[in-house]
């Protein structure tokens, strides 16, 4: 688990690494799309902070038996589990009227760009 997170974190310093250079070189070298670096840059920013997350946390629970003992009966803990899946359905309920509302307006913008500018 150790090595995983830390070539996780290695790997997505490399990549922020690299969506920067590309940003920042854009004008010199259009040939790419021009969102890639922007991609690359995001993602390598997630990657980066997940895995220093995980290397942070194998380090402290390795470090206490009883810190991961506690921690492994909260993640395998029914109520918990149950709370947790409570939270995710309302979630996705919520998101799936914001996403439909949202995908309605952004039609309705290109409607109403394409009616006016024609």
């Amino acid at each position: 688990m150790k090595k995983k997170s830390g070539i996780l974190a290695l790997a997505g310093l490399g990549l922020t690494a690299l969506g920067l250079w590309m940003a920042l070189s854009q004008g010199e070298k259009p040939g790419w799309p021009p969102a890639l670096p922007y991609l690359l840059l995001g993602l390598g920013c997630g990657v980066f902070g997940h895995g220093t997350g995980s290397w942070i946390s194998g380090k402290i629970l390795e470090g206490d038996p009883q810190i991961e003992r506690r921690a492994r009966i909260e993640t395998a803990d029914e109520r918990n589990q149950m709370i947790g899946n409570r939270a995710k359905a309302k979630a996705f309920d919520l998101m799936l009227y914001l996403f439909a509302g949202v995908l309605l307006v952004f039609a309705l913008m290109g409607w109403i760009r394409w009616r006016c500018c024609c």
